[in-house]
């Protein structure tokens, strides 16, 4: 026995289709309303009405060819006239037969592989999925984030799972938590340590690295204090050695500046063994100028098993995170760093690109205090910038890994 379904803007309508469509045969066994396009967030939102039922057995003779359906909008495959053609040509020559038979056969193949199926077809058209995407949008998420995301709900979640908004929201803001990397310090062997913050103008640098060396150098962080010494190769920009001397003196960390290779090498020899962790701070260049990049990292060759960190504030543009991230990626920087996230009010073009890259963030700060407004990076630094999402916040526990687990 055949079913069939078909849909308007009113049972008359629907009634005049399944006439047309077939005729006498259609027994119409019953009808109710439905949503013919959920519109986006419920503006443009139309209801219309399906009429279901079967087909009475007789004779096809006379009858019209089906439509294309509103599901599919593909040309629905008819076995029945496809074996009445591979019939008519059957009395043709030999190679003329074989020929179109195939051809038959590659156009039926290529109808089937356009056909969707329910749950593609249903899951793509969900009210709740442009939702999502609409939230990840307003937070900047980059257009291949976001389709990722959405292709995941689509393979991993029913159509019961679409209809619970907060849920799915739930599962996109534990997505984005994993897409989040950090940096893992681990065991260092070689002593002393050498971090080298790198970065454009402005992005807070030198406030940066007296931050970090209170964390390793100070208690401040509750930790055994190491030995740690200041670096500065910013001999140019008016009044940054007298900064990063004043933080010295306040925390009873040496500094040194320097300006060419030959003295920031002669400098890392003589201190060396009697120090646990040197920071260097450099000088801040454009991610456009590529000779000067190359000068810079000439320059810092002359710190051994060094490891690059670059900084980028939270609040940069989409457009200058990638240029920047690319353009930097000459001295094979180990991490970013990402400043002043209390300034940013929407991290998703950060999270985007750097889920892309697949680029670590080892700490964030959120004000200009020198040693505090400093922390190791986690997701939840990110997440609670999220805009617009209405879960319970609380809810969430972050483990030992720095990652988030809903309670």
């Amino acid at each position: 026995m055949e079913y069939f379904t078909e849909r308007g803007r009113t049972l008359d309508e629907c009634m005049k289709k399944v006439t047309s469509l077939y005729g006498e045969r259609a027994d119409v066994k019953d009808h109710k309303k439905v949503v013919l396009n959920p519109g986006f967030l419920g503006f443009g939102r139309k209801e219309g009405v399906e009429v279901s039922g079967f087909l009475r057995t007789s004779s096809s003779v006379g009858l019209p060819r089906p439509q294309k359906t509103a599901l599919s909008n593909v040309e629905p495959f008819d076995l029945e006239t496809a074996k009445e053609q591979i019939l008519a040509i059957s009395g043709k020559g030999e190679a003329v037969r074989i020929r179109n038979i195939e051809d038959m056969l590659k156009e039926m193949r290529n109808k089937l592989d356009d056909l969707p199926s329910a749950k593609e077809n249903t899951a793509f058209e969900h009210e709740n999925l442009d939702k999502i995407d609409a939230l990840l949008e307003e937070n900047d998420f980059s257009e291949d984030y976001r389709k990722d995301i959405l292709n995941r709900l689509k393979r991993e979640c029913t159509i019961d799972d679409l209809e619970d908004y907060l849920s799915l929201q739930q599962k996109v803001i534990q997505w984005i938590a994993d897409s989040i990397s950090i940096y893992d310090e681990g065991a260092f062997a070689k002593k002393p340590r050498i971090m080298v913050l790198i970065g454009p103008t402005g992005v807070g640098k030198t406030t940066t690295i007296a931050k970090l060396a209170a964390i390793y150098g100070t208690d401040a962080a509750g930790r055994r204090p190491l030995q740690v010494r200041l670096i500065n190769i910013d001999t140019y920009r008016i009044g940054a050695k007298q900064q990063i001397e004043k933080y010295g003196g306040i925390m009873e960390i040496p500094v040194s500046s320097v300006n060419d290779f030959n003295e920031l090498k002669k400098e890392i020899t003589l201190f060396g063994d009697s120090t646990d962790l040197i920071l260097v701070d450099t000088i801040g260049r454009s991610p456009r100028k590529g000779a000067e990049l190359g000068q810079m990292k000439d320059l810092l060759a002359a710190c051994p098993n060094a490891e690059f960190h670059l900084v980028m504030m939270a609040g940069t543009k989409t457009r200058d995170i990638n240029e920047i991230l690319q353009n930097f990626d000459l001295f094979g920087y180990r991490s970013v760093l990402v400043t002043k996230m209390d300034e940013s009010t929407r991290p998703g073009n950060m999270i985007s690109a750097l889920a892309e890259r697949g680029k670590p963030v080892s700490f964030i700060t959120n004000g200009q205090q020198v040693p505090k407004d400093i922390e190791k990076a986690g997701p939840i630094h990110f997440l609670q910038n999220l805009d617009g999402f209405t879960v319970d916040w609380t809810k969430i526990q972050i483990n030992e890994n720095q990652q988030i687990q809903w309670k």
